[in-house]
């Protein structure tokens, strides 16, 4: 199942949010989609939008391990992007997870985000 993490989230330069958190249920995969829907201006300064998947146990500690959707996105608004895009899709072990928006630019960023839990063969 598809769950809107993200809808006309404004990210001020040099600031950070995180999603809600989503119960992966029975599943061990995950595809992240995110699409920047408008940026003050080139997202240069910086590295851009960062996303990391953050996973917990109980809701109450998170941690970010290299699950492989660590991405930068420096590109012109709008975009729109699964991740990850090489189709190495990683395992999941955590009953929660949650994205963390990370905008390390010079320039305020609005964007959208979905998450959607499978099952990985």
């Amino acid at each position: 199942m598809n769950h809107i993490v993200a809808e006309g989230l404004l990210i001020p330069a040099g600031t950070s949010q995180v999603s809600q958190a989503v119960a992966m249920e029975d599943h061990n995969g995950l595809k992240v989609h995110v699409w920047l829907i408008q940026a003050t201006g080139p997202l240069g300064g910086g590295n851009g939008l960062n996303l990391d998947v953050e996973g917990s146990v109980d809701l109450d500690n998170w941690i970010a391990p290299d699950f492989g959707f660590n991405v930068t996105v420096a590109e012109p608004a709008p975009i729109n992007q699964w991740l990850p895009a090489t189709g190495g899709e990683p395992a999941v072990s955590f009953p929660f997870i949650r994205v963390r928006y990370r905008n390390e630019s010079t320039e305020d960023i609005l964007l959208g985000a979905s998450v959607t839990p499978y099952d990985r063969a």
